[in-house]
């Protein structure tokens, strides 16, 4: 998975990287639109990282991202639209 699949799906990513990092405001994400920059410098300010630290956190979270997508789960909340 990259980035640009959250991007073009933020509304519907945004309970995924809830589940993963619960201390990140939700209001905070949503402003974000999907801005991986900006995602990353609230990662690592949220969970005190480095930016390299935030960096390997986002691409473990994404490997794990596909195997939920394969399960079908973002694809079934984009036909609920």
């Amino acid at each position: 998975m990259n980035w640009n699949r959250i991007e073009e799906n933020w509304q519907e990513s945004l309970p995924f990287i809830l589940a993963r990092w619960p201390d990140m405001d939700e209001e905070v994400l949503e402003e974000m639109e999907g801005d991986e920059a900006g995602f990353l410098a609230y990662l690592a300010e949220t969970e005190g990282l480095d930016e390299e630290e935030a960096e390997e956190e986002l691409g473990d979270f994404l490997e794990n991202f596909d195997a939920r997508e394969i399960e079908g789960e973002l694809e079934e909340s984009e036909d609920d639209e």
